[in-house]
């Protein structure tokens, strides 16, 4: 079974069945809502999170990257049947943190980048890297 993911929030699977290519006419692969997890931080009035970037470097190992509406990151991992929670290290006195892009070239090694504010309020880059155990600033 072949999956791609798209991340907007809830997590898309296009999954091609058992002999959809070989069926030819006729058959379409569908895409298939994935729930994913909301971080306690996420949660109470006007809560919620975004998910921004995705890779998959196998069928059974995806990592998405975005942020909370609570300006806090958020790491999400896919095991192939269902997304969990990454905890992720926020830069000291940052305010407004956001992940948008990520690079998962292997299942032990992603790249995600993005960006936040300090506390003397200048922009800055963050960029967070996965060592397959832990996201490290």
């Amino acid at each position: 079974m072949k999956r791609c993911f798209a991340a907007f929030g809830v997590a898309l699977a296009w999954a091609l069945g058992p002999g959809a290519l070989a069926a030819g006419a006729g058959s379409s692969p569908a895409w298939v809502v994935q729930p994913t997890p909301n971080p306690a931080s996420a949660h109470g009035p006007h809560a919620g999170s975004l998910l921004a970037s995705v890779s998959c470097p196998s069928t059974s190992s995806c990592t998405a990257v975005g942020n909370t509406n609570r300006g806090t990151v958020l790491a999400e991992h896919w095991n192939g049947t269902s997304w969990s929670i990454q905890s992720t290290p926020d830069p000291a006195g940052s305010t407004d943190i956001a992940l948008q892009s990520v690079s998962c070239p292997s299942t032990t090694i992603c790249m995600a980048v993005g960006s936040y504010w300090t506390s003397a309020a200048v922009p800055a880059t963050l960029a967070e890297l996965w060592d397959g155990t832990t996201w490290k600033i």
